[in-house]
């Protein structure tokens, strides 16, 4: 294979106020990479293609009181056209809340937006595409 890439990354993080903190990234990649036409190759033709152009994600978390914070995270990956997968978006949220010095205890919920969505697939050995469903959690930390 042959050829180049180049690409950005930026990322920000303000606090809105004391308790209140918003940050985010954005990153570009833009690949420009061919398998050379003697080549033995087996693998993607389309190594641009596994790859996301654009993702981005925001999140934002707060100190509701001294011991209960919430936070919420939006994400967005670009479509892999060389494994057949589409954009996707999700959103996730956790609540942690501290009763006592070294107690955690804390619920959550991930990729809330969709039941489920395709994340990955092989391009070039069989085994099943790696697809994220919706899952709640719940935690109990101790640190000592």
């Amino acid at each position: 294979m042959s050829g180049g890439t180049y690409g950005t990354e930026i990322f920000a993080d303000w606090k809105v106020v004391p308790k209140w903190r918003v940050s985010g990234s954005y990153s570009y990649l833009h690949m420009n990479i061919r398998r050379n036409l003697d080549s033995l190759d087996q693998s993607s033709l389309d190594p641009a293609g596994i790859s996301p152009s654009h993702q981005f994600y925001v999140r934002s978390s707060i100190d509701l009181l001294k011991n209960l914070e919430p936070d919420v995270t939006l994400r967005y990956v670009d479509s892999l056209s060389g494994l057949a997968i589409p954009s996707y978006y999700s959103l996730d949220a956790h609540i942690g809340w501290k009763p006592v010095g070294p107690v955690e205890l804390s619920l959550g919920a991930k990729n809330l937006l969709d039941h489920q969505h395709l994340e990955f697939r092989p391009d070039f050995i069989t085994t099943s595409p790696t697809q994220v469903k919706r899952t709640f959690y719940g935690t109990i930390t101790w640190r000592f």
